[in-house]
């Protein structure tokens, strides 16, 4: 790219969505109302009366910085989560555990608790519809609004971080979240 252009891989990043636009739908001009439409709604003031225009204008990378932080923090995958999972864990649940893996059947054996944990975050739906069904109404609506997207991909991982960390993406300037298998453990043994 660079040597066919002096733009850079920010820069180039940050015009992803006009060359999607461009390619879809065509070149439209900025005075067509989906575009006003859309200008519009990003002039609406967010919590501290900013609206997104200003946010993003006055973000210290500019605005193709934080188009481009913006997307870094969509959790697509398991690798985007960045999660430390500590196994921190004594001799006798360690012991426990094994003997869990062992009855759950052979494609546990030998199994550890990460990777027991990567594979529950990267599955879909709910484990146990019955008990979702039971509790469902007592989540906040907040919560409850988003259960629609459950059979998809990086629900369970969203979810997560959004427990963990107090949002449902990643913030790439944070530290990876951390979650300890002991802590974790109490729950399910």
């Amino acid at each position: 790219m660079a040597s066919l252009t002096p733009r850079s891989e920010q820069f180039h990043l940050s015009l992803a969505w006009t060359m999607l636009h461009n390619a879809i739908i065509g070149a439209v001009s900025i005075e067509h109302p989906y575009f006003k439409a859309f200008l519009e709604g990003l002039k609406l003031p967010c919590k501290n009366s900013f609206n997104l225009s200003e946010i993003a204008h006055s973000y210290l990378g500019e605005v193709s910085g934080f188009v481009v932080d913006l997307m870094s923090a969509t959790i697509k995958s398991f690798q985007d989560l960045r999660l430390i999972v500590r196994e921190d864990i004594s001799e006798g649940e360690k012991r426990a555990l094994n003997d869990a893996f062992s009855a759950s059947g052979p494609q546990y054996q030998d199994a550890s608790f990460s990777a027991l944990f990567q594979e529950f975050l990267e599955g879909v739906g709910a484990p146990s519809a019955g008990m979702l069904d039971a509790v469902k109404d007592r989540y906040e609506p907040s919560v409850a609004s988003t259960l629609e997207n459950l059979n998809q991909p990086a629900y369970r991982m969203k979810m997560f971080c959004w427990a963990a960390s107090g949002a449902p993406r990643v913030m790439p300037d944070e530290d990876p979240i951390k979650a300890s298998a002991c802590f974790l453990l109490h729950f399910l043994l």
